[in-house]
């Protein structure tokens, strides 16, 4: 019974994990040896410790409960299962505090099949010396802080003080009591300072006494990126890399890189924060770099691994270069010693041309190589890479050499030469037309030299494919030649027949049917004249009048001008022109017009009338063989339309002569109501309407007529029916004496006389009506009395009287009181004198019933 009861309890404490331990493998070895290792700058405490090496999971993982309390043991701040693997017989993980280490003592225990005693990490620690410090705070002044990370500061007071107050960055905070009089706070997502600042935490105790502290924030190390290792003359390895991103603190504070060679037992090389360079080691073949960046968060790395000869890069220098016409000769150098090394070398032009291959044995002295296939006299810059042979291809680095111009070589174009003339009263004027029959863009021209008469010549830019030149009106031979500095091409030439020998009439223009929107194919009879081929010109009048020209060969009598080659539009006349050449110059053949597609006429007939002679006979105005016309005018259509009150419909007469302008009109009158107006027509339809010319009856003198026959009606009954009334009342109007202002008249010697001199008064049958005169200087009162008569047969009194005013009359005096006498109805003087002289005119009131013409 004895032995059953200790097996059980055996059993029991090998199953049962004791209390406080569940989830812990009943398999961990209970631990032992437990050391703290502390580290204030990162405020990390690492815990160490042993167990029993028997343990089932010695060899694998086991797991433990770690536990940290602050100040006291009960004030457990941290509990952690860790499950850690043993290493040389130690355990050991590492715990982060969110306060410096310094602010209080931290106790750290570890539990596996039985817990270990507690182990005390010290914190803030009394003067050596026994002297009272100041307020103390951590962390330390200058501190690197994690960017982004939550962050204790804690401040320690005097013997017998109290902290009053905390700020940081002039932000006042409210404390935590962290034991024993410490007081602290947590601020949280630190943010990266400047190079030329930091944080700044302050504290305050019960003495008044204010101390303060600055720290820095930045990131952690960054990887490094890109790393790449060459050597130029395989004596020195030249290492670069992106860093990253840029650091925030001074120089003191900056990340630190340095360079490994991993299999070698060379000490580590100091870098810059981009690149760093060694020297090679001799008979080293393979490199296995390392670049470290650390700081005082942590530290990154990244590695490189190449052979020496992969890290070539071979870089040309001192390129030159001298240019021939068509290659060039290039020369260069290595920096290096290569010997026993073969090295390849490319050659090239431009980035997109193809490169050519020079492959070297190793050496110290000059590289020579040639480019060929270039153009002459055109700009190139040059450019040559250099490589180990199999080495990387990507890894190589083209230098250029300075811009050079390849010489220079005569042109060797051949011009298609062409022309037109003009006739002028003692001559003709030649423009002559060129172009390069075979693009050859190479070749360098300065400019046109042309010569005729074998003593013209006249030079001509490069810009210009044209010239004009004057010539006579007999044979002349024209020669167009391309010149630069190193001499002229092969001349073009051209003969312009004598005048006498084409002075014909020129052919008549035959319309093309075949036009497509695909172009035009052209055909003609062969001459037996054209010893030398055909030349074919066309132009559009609608567009620029700008010639172009096709040369054929003996026994062409077709060509085809497709649209894909040629500009052609719809709509455009297009005229074309077949020369034949002869030894005597160029003879024109046939003329064809015609379109590619025809379109509705543009322009409207004009000077549209209607003539009534016989029959209505419309005419019109229109330029049939306008070359701008969109289509060829087949004819015309005429469109007649009715009054609005008329029953009859409109309806269109055709006229299918473009030359006939002329139209009769059948069944129109001129005192009918109509609207005529005219239409020009293609193939393709009607053009616009011409103004329309409209015709409306005119009842207005009928009217007017009828209107004056009746009021001239009416008046004759009223002058019947009142005939007798009317009169007397007529005769007492027009015979009431008109008083009148009149001056004594100078007689002449005859009234009548004077009167037929002057032809301004005429004698007229009328009443006789007296004249009274007022005053009379020196004459007796009396009257005058004119008599029709000639004034020679009157027995009367004669004495002169003028009469002023608007015009001089004579009249007769008579001493009588019966006598009569008519004179104008205005106001004249009347006087024996002239007028103006002493005992001159007077005013007289003569009531004048009578009117001289």
């Amino acid at each position: 019974m004895l032995w059953c009861l200790l097996f059980l309890l055996l059993t029991c404490e090998a199953l049962d994990c004791g209390p406080g331990r569940q989830g812990l493998s009943c398999q961990s070895p209970t631990p032992t040896n437990v050391t703290l290792n502390s580290d204030p700058r990162r405020q990390t405490l690492r815990v160490m410790w042993r167990g029993y090496e028997r343990a089932p999971c010695y060899s694998g993982a086991c797991t433990f409960q770690v536990q940290v309390a602050r100040g006291t043991h009960t004030n457990v701040v941290n509990k952690s299962d860790v499950t850690v693997r043993a290493e040389n017989g130690w355990w050991s993980w590492t715990w982060f505090s969110e306060w410096p280490l310094q602010c209080a003592d931290h106790l750290v225990r570890v539990g596996g099949f039985n817990w270990t005693k507690w182990v005390v990490n010290e914190g803030k620690k009394e003067p050596q010396d026994g002297q009272l410090e100041g307020i103390r705070l951590f962390p330390k002044q200058k501190v690197v802080i994690k960017e982004g990370s939550t962050q204790g500061f804690c401040c320690i007071p005097t013997n017998g003080s109290k902290i009053m107050a905390m700020n940081f960055n002039r932000r006042n905070y409210s404390a935590s009591d962290i034991g024993d009089g410490v007081k602290g706070i947590i601020v949280e997502n630190l943010s990266s300072t400047m190079t030329n600042g930091g944080v700044y935490f302050q504290c305050t105790d019960s003495s008044g006494e204010n101390t303060w502290h600055m720290n820095y924030v930045t990131f952690l190390p960054q990887k490094p990126q890109n790393l790449t290792c060459e050597t130029k003359n395989l004596r020195t390895v030249n290492c670069t890399w992106n860093p990253g991103r840029k650091p925030n603190l001074a120089d003191k504070y900056k990340p630190n890189y340095t360079l490994l060679i991993q299999n070698s037992s060379k000490p580590a090389i100091q870098c810059q924060s981009s690149f760093c360079t060694f020297s090679t080691i001799p008979g080293w073949k393979k490199y296995n770099l390392t670049v470290m960046v650390m700081n005082d968060l942590g530290q990154e790395s990244e590695s490189y691994v190449s052979n020496l000869t992969d890290m070539v890069s071979l870089v040309p220098l001192h390129v030159s270069v001298e240019p021939g016409v068509h290659s060039a000769d290039v020369s260069w150098s290595l920096e290096g010693d290569f010997s026993g090394m073969e090295i390849v070398c490319q050659i090239r032009s431009g980035v997109d041309s193809t490169p050519v291959e020079w492959t070297f044995q190793g050496l110290a002295g000059e590289y020579k190589g040639r480019l060929d296939a270039l153009q002459s006299y055109t700009e190139y810059n040059v450019s040559v890479s250099c490589s180990l042979a199999g080495a990387n291809q990507g890894s190589r680095t083209w230098v250029r050499s300075q811009l050079f111009r390849t010489q220079m070589k005569a042109p060797s174009v051949t011009l298609d030469l062409w022309r037109t003339i003009e006739l002028f009263d003692q001559g003709r004027n030649v423009t002559l037309l060129w172009k390069k029959s075979q693009n050859n863009s190479e070749t360098n021209i300065k400019s046109y030299q042309i010569v005729w008469d074998e003593q013209k010549n006249l030079s001509i830019s490069t810009n210009d494919n044209r010239a004009a030149v004057t010539i006579g009106l007999r044979r002349c031979e024209i020669s167009v030649r391309a010149v630069n500095d190193a001499g002229s091409s092969k001349p073009a030439t051209i003969i312009i027949p004598p005048m006498e020998l084409v002075s014909g009439p020129p052919p008549e223009t035959k319309r093309l049917k075949n036009g497509t929107l695909k172009g035009f194919s052209l055909s003609w009879v062969a001459d037996a004249n054209a010893t030398c081929g055909y030349t074919v010109e066309w132009y559009s009048p609608s567009e620029d009048p700008e010639v172009q020209w096709k040369t054929l060969p003996v026994n062409s009598t077709s060509l085809v001008l497709p649209a894909d080659t040629f500009t052609f539009h719809s709509g455009h006349r297009y005229i074309f022109r077949i020369f034949g050449c002869t030894r005597d110059g160029h003879w024109l053949l046939e003329e064809q017009a015609g379109y590619t597609k025809e379109e509705k006429p543009t322009k409207r007939p004009v000077q549209v009338e209607v003539d009534f002679l016989t029959t209505a006979e419309l005419r019109w105005t229109f330029q049939e063989d306008d070359p701008t016309h969109p289509g060829f005018i087949t004819g015309y259509l005429v469109t007649v339309q009715w009054g609005n009150n008329s029953q009859k419909s409109p309806y269109t007469i055709p006229v299918a002569d473009p030359r006939l302008k002329t139209c009769t009109i059948p069944n129109l009158l001129e005192d009918m109501e109509f609207t005529v107006f005219v239409q020009a027509q293609t193939v393709a339809g009607l053009g616009p309407q011409s103004d329309p010319v409209k015709n409306h009856p005119n009842y207005s003198g009928f009217l007017k007529i009828l209107a004056s026959f009746l009021v001239l009606l009416g008046l004759g009954l009223l002058m019947c029916a009142f005939h007798k009334l009317t009169k007397d009342y007529i005769l007492k109007v027009f015979c009431k004496p008109v008083k009148i202002t009149v001056a004594i008249l100078e007689l002449d010697s005859s009234l009548y006389q004077v009167s037929e001199k002057i032809q301004v008064v005429q004698a007229e049958d009328c009443p006789c009506c007296e004249i009274e005169i007022l005053e009379t200087p020196e004459k007796p009162k009396g009257q005058l009395q004119y008599c029709p008569q000639t004034p020679a047969s009157s027995s009367t009194i004669q004495t002169g009287l003028t009469v002023s005013g608007f015009t001089n009359m004579t009249y007769f005096f008579v001493p009588k009181q019966d006598s009569h006498i008519t004179v104008p109805s205005s106001s004249v003087m009347i006087s024996e004198q002239p007028w103006g002289s002493p005992g001159g005119p007077q005013l007289m009131k003569l009531p004048v019933p009578c009117i001289w013409k």
